[in-house]
């Protein structure tokens, strides 16, 4: 049973969370399609695909249950980011509290937005292992992108986040 969570998260807790999230889900190295798929089984969560890339809402979560809306046209990589992302909403903004249905939505820039952005990151490209994976490939946003099965886009932004390249 959701409740939003109000207050800015600490850029650290959000690391931990993300960290801890991927301990657990993210066994044995697994793909982010697999982890999400485990994390959908243990939440009840589901994605809904629908047309178009201008729908407001991108998560609603029941007092049960949460669905993740995706664009039919964007790519994996993109997606697997947007799952990321979403869940970040799900793990740090929400509480077992309430019975009323919380919608987020991607429109904006705001604190919210931001830590759902560090936890995705940070779910989907460890610091430690990004680093180590720079240290291999080099500065190429695609491998990088190929590596941890992000967009290049995401990539890029990891990059510069952690003061690389």
């Amino acid at each position: 049973m959701p409740r939003m969570l109000d207050g800015e998260i600490p850029k650290n807790f959000v690391r931990n969370k993300a960290t801890e999230v991927r301990k657990k889900y993210f066994k044995d190295y697994r793909s982010p399609q697999d982890a999400f798929d485990a994390i959908f089984c243990e939440f009840n969560g589901s994605v809904e695909y629908v047309e178009g890339d201008d729908r407001e809402e991108t998560l609603r979560v029941y007092p049960n249950s949460f669905v993740i809306f995706l664009p039919l046209s964007s790519s994996k990589a993109r997606d697997n980011f947007t799952v990321a992302h979403e869940l970040g909403h799900f793990f740090l903004h929400t509480e077992d509290k309430g019975d009323e249905i919380l919608r987020f939505t991607r429109r904006g820039s705001n604190r919210r937005e931001w830590e759902a952005n560090w936890f995705a990151a940070e779910l989907l490209m460890p610091e430690r292992e990004f680093k180590k994976a720079v240290l291999e490939l080099g500065c190429d946003e695609i491998e990088l992108a190929s590596k941890f099965d992000v967009s290049v886009a995401a990539a890029s932004v990891r990059l510069s986040s952690l003061g690389l390249c």
